[in-house]
């Protein structure tokens, strides 16, 4: 395209004699006459009103030359997404080098080359890796289902979830087996899958949150923690997270929460439990799932069940173990009530007694806590 012309005239109008400017549009050859005592005496860009352009006017130049945009050849706009492509295919070809099993793993889901980071030397199998390969092992099949159309996994990370609530009964400490959590977090939103303890499987709960409704992310005093402070005011506390995922996915979420479009259908909304079933969406007292019509454990029944026969209610949860050990002190205090009663010690039955009433009624409470923390099908 050749340089555009701006050309000045002289032109009479009404019996007077007055300088005007012929400006012409260089890219629609639109023409405007503008009086030449109402163009400013520097160099000054004028918009086209037919075609919504601009372009630069020299007040003193008799011919001004409009500079062409300059336009990338074919080459120079590939060049740089071609070396992009080829830069990433050699770093997944590095990652699937040093851990063979994620070549299983979609690279339309997973942005390996985000979640995985290579060492100083450029070595990416590292005892970092290792824990986040372990991770994404841990929720593979499951993600596959609950991912969307070009939702891709970005970081991860894993931690305990606190309840301060569980901390006042006698086998608090011992639900936090229950509360690990691999933290997974995509391009539109952040999971969160309840694991075992050896981190090499889901067990119950999912939840998900949304990147518009987090009003600011913290890492607590040791930088070991995530909080997740949501705009309605709730947050979501996950403890021994390991610093050095801490700090990615903070940085992360940060950038995420702050380069999003506000929309209004997710700023506001709290943690979300999803159906373990069919991973729909779900608000909070569903007795089975409206997608898939599964039924989901009730926290009433475990309450009842645990009040009657301690560690009946962990059982009907699925909390094995926890149910064991609280089956275990309910047996151990019943023998010593027999004891009690057989050698006919009344005040010491009365005692114990009591503590059996009080050992039942924490025990149903936790169980209580435990079946409200998310939905658990009955199957």
């Amino acid at each position: 395209m050749g340089p555009q012309i701006i050309r000045r005239k002289l032109t009479t109008m009404n019996n007077s004699t007055q300088n005007k400017m012929t400006i012409t549009c260089p890219s629609c050859n639109a023409s405007y006459e503008i009086p030449e005592q109402n163009v400013p005496e520097t160099k000054f860009a004028a918009k086209c009103k037919k075609c919504g352009k601009k372009f630069v006017i020299d007040h003193h130049l008799q011919e001004q030359k409009i500079p062409e945009q300059k336009t990338l050849s074919p080459k120079s706009e590939i060049e740089p997404e071609k070396n992009q492509i080829e830069n990433q295919e050699e770093q997944i070809s590095k990652i699937l080098e040093a851990y063979p099993g994620l070549a299983e793993f979609s690279q339309e889901k997973f942005a390996l080359s985000e979640v995985l980071s290579p060492s100083p030397d450029g070595n990416y199998l590292n005892s970092k890796n290792n824990f986040k390969v372990k991770i994404l092992k841990a929720v593979h099949n499951i993600l596959g289902s609950i991912l969307t159309n070009n939702e891709k996994v970005m970081r991860v990370g894993r931690g305990t979830a606190y309840y301060p609530s569980e901390i006042p009964y006698a086998n608090g400490i011992m639900t936090l087996f229950y509360n690990y959590y691999a933290i997974v977090c995509t391009n539109k939103k952040i999971l969160l899958f309840n694991v075992n303890f050896q981190l090499n499987r889901p067990t119950r709960h999912i939840f998900q949150i949304h990147y518009e409704s987090i009003k600011k992310i913290k890492r607590g005093i040791f930088f070991n923690s995530l909080i997740f402070c949501l705009k309605d005011g709730s947050y979501r506390n996950f403890t021994t997270v390991k610093r050095f995922l801490s700090k990615e996915l903070q940085y992360f979420i940060n950038a995420k929460k702050d380069s999003q479009t506000v929309n209004p259908e997710y700023s506001m909304k709290t943690l979300e439990n999803l159906c373990p079933s069919c991973f729909t969406p779900l608000t909070s007292n569903h007795i089975n799932c409206p997608q898939c019509n599964i039924m989901f454990k009730e926290p009433r029944q475990a309450l009842l069940k645990s009040l009657v026969m301690p560690g009946w209610g962990s059982l009907y949860l699925g909390h094995t173990g926890l149910g064991i050990i609280e089956s275990t002190g309910a047996a151990l205090l019943w023998a010593l009530l027999i004891f009690l009663f057989v050698n006919n010690m009344k005040e010491g039955l009365i005692a114990g007694i009591i503590i059996l009433l009080f050992y039942n009624s924490i025990d149903s409470l936790l169980s209580y806590s435990l079946a409200r923390k998310g939905y658990i099908p009955t199957e």
